[in-house]
């Protein structure tokens, strides 16, 4: 039967070990020192060396003939660790064995000295996944074991240890294992596997396991058995469900051009192909990292083997470029709240849109609509001076709580849902996104509130409030004012409004805000947004 290579080449002793040299070297100089702790703690992030190294601290410490800690492979421990049948090396998985009675079998027999090994280890892997009342068993027994007994705990959620346990143990952390490490460690699972594997190909499988040798094997492994001849980048990336940067750099010329077009035809591709739309936008983001590196770090990029002549030709600013990275993070998110990706991808780029949309001083956005047209939408954009929002949001939000009215929360947000429906809409798709991205916090007969996590897009928000009314009429069947706040104004307000401290004095508008966004005219309906106001 088939042995998975990150089991085949699993270390079997400290000098195979990739990375970890400082977590090695004190486990090496408290074995020879004589100065083993009765309980260790291994955390890390997944397939980072804890279990390995685990097995490796059991069968050094028991070995009767070690040489310059490497185990004899000869002696009675050793084979019987070599054939898994080492009765005095327990392995416990905590997330199948996580009751109270299997500690206390535990503690039933650690008064048992070992059959014949100098140390009976306990290794209890994903030790988090153990019950309260499991804690509670193991906490005595770890605090005064026999001096034959060593327990290795390892856990990728340390968090969610009692701090009782953790207290006594002694702890490592380990690290993200360095793309070097782990391409030296593919080099030489390829060299015994007599394949020829170019290094771009292995830095590219290091990359993608963000520090975890065990994936960078995995994905080694299922690479091979996809390719009959010579293993490509494309391979490995058909394989890992992502992207080469070459289509990454397409696709995010697509976005950064507002060919929306191209961009939501590429999603569907990916989607229908079976890539990972996840791993996908973690791309997008490295690739718009690596864009602002390219200006303020370009040796570290070549150093690391990346292909600068990708990021040359790119004139955007770096906080443009900064906002799309929150914006694809807060993506990732989503995702993870989720089961369709695809909607959350698209609406993401919708919303991005306004982050990379440039600006005019006087725009007249006409309609290519035919077909009768309701007034309400016939709106051309004629910009004043920068939009300044202070009084417009003193006003309007003073004039939603003096008269506010909770009940009407949750009648809006009951049909904010019909959003969707417009998405793709050319006049309205980008505003939809804005909204659904929003939090709706107070409303009024007349007035409604939305929160932004991002202060600029809020600003976007006031500084087009028109056609978002309008939207927003389509969906309600009645005329609201909007207002928008950032989530930091909101906290304020709200503190003041819950404490009463201040007194919300409605005050009517009397036409004042009409010249600092829109006009009404009989112009056609607004049909594109590729000049709407850029926000800074």
């Amino acid at each position: 039967m088939y042995q998975a290579l990150y089991r085949k080449y699993r270390p079997s002793n400290f000098n195979e070990i990739a990375g970890q040299q400082v977590i090695v070297k004190t486990l090496k100089n408290a074995i020879s020192n004589d100065r083993l702790s009765h309980a260790y703690l291994f955390t890390g992030p997944r397939g980072t060396g804890k279990t390995s190294i685990a097995k490796i601290v059991a069968k050094t410490i028991n070995c009767e003939n070690l040489n310059d800690f490497i185990p004899c492979d000869k002696c009675k421990s050793c084979l019987e660790f070599n054939s898994k049948n080492d009765i005095d090396i327990i392995e416990i998985d905590a997330a199948s064995n996580n009751g109270v009675d299997e500690i206390r079998e535990i503690r039933n027999k650690i008064d048992l000295v070992p059959s014949f090994s100098k140390y009976k280890v306990y290794i209890i892997d994903e030790v988090h996944m153990l019950t309260q009342g499991a804690f509670n068993a193991l906490l005595k027994t770890l605090e005064e074991p026999p001096s034959h007994i060593i327990f290795i705990l390892a856990t990728t959620e340390p968090h969610k240890i009692p701090t009782t346990i953790l207290s006594r143990c002694q702890r490592f952390d380990f690290k993200r294992i360095s793309l070097d490490d782990i391409v030296k460690r593919l080099e030489y699972i390829a060299s015994s596997e007599g394949l020829s594997i170019s290094r771009n190909v292995l830095l590219e499988i290091a990359r993608l396991s963000d520090g975890g040798l065990r994936d960078s094997v995995g994905l080694l492994d299922q690479t091979i058995s996809y390719c009959n001849d010579e293993i490509t980048l494309s391979d490995v990336h058909d394989v890992n469900g992502t992207l080469v940067e070459s289509e990454i750099k397409l696709f995010f010329d697509d976005i950064i051009n507002n060919n929306l077009d191209g961009a939501f035809s590429k999603i569907y591709d990916y989607n229908s192909n079976g890539k990972n739309l996840v791993k996908i936008v973690e791309g997008v983001i490295s690739f718009i990292k690596n864009i602002l590196l390219y200006y303020e770090a370009p040796n570290f990029l070549e150093k690391n083997g990346f292909d600068l002549s990708v990021y040359k030709d790119y004139d955007i600013s770096a906080s443009k470029l900064i906002n799309c990275i929150n914006i694809f993070n807060d993506c990732l998110n989503n995702m993870k709240k989720t089961n369709n990706f695809q909607l959350t991808l698209e609406m993401t780029l919708l919303n991005i849109s306004f982050v990379l949309s440039e600006s005019n001083s006087s725009v007249k956005i006409e309609s290519k609509t035919d077909g009768n047209i309701d007034k309400k939408d016939n709106v051309s954009f004629e910009r004043k001076d920068k939009f300044d929002d202070t009084i417009f949001k003193d006003i309007r939000v003073d004039n939603t709580l003096s008269r506010f009215d909770k009940s009407i929360i949750r009648e809006i947000n009951g049909r904010l849902d019909e959003l969707k429906n417009y998405l793709l809409d050319k006049n309205y798709g980008k505003w939809a996104s804005l909204l659904l991205d929003g939090k709706l916090k107070a409303t009024s007969s007349e007035y409604v509130i939305f929160v932004y996590d991002n202060y600029d897009i809020s600003n976007l928000f006031n500084s087009n409030f028109l056609i978002i009314e309008n939207l927003l009429e389509k969906i309600l069947t009645k005329r609201y004012k909007v207002v928008s706040v950032s989530f930091d104004e909101w906290e304020q307000i709200r503190d003041l409004f819950n404490s009463k401290k201040k007194k919300f004095i409605y005050r009517p508008e009397n036409g004042q805000f009409d010249n600092l966004n829109v006009v009404q005219s009989d112009d056609e309906i607004a049909s594109m947004f590729e000049d709407v106001v850029e926000y800074k």
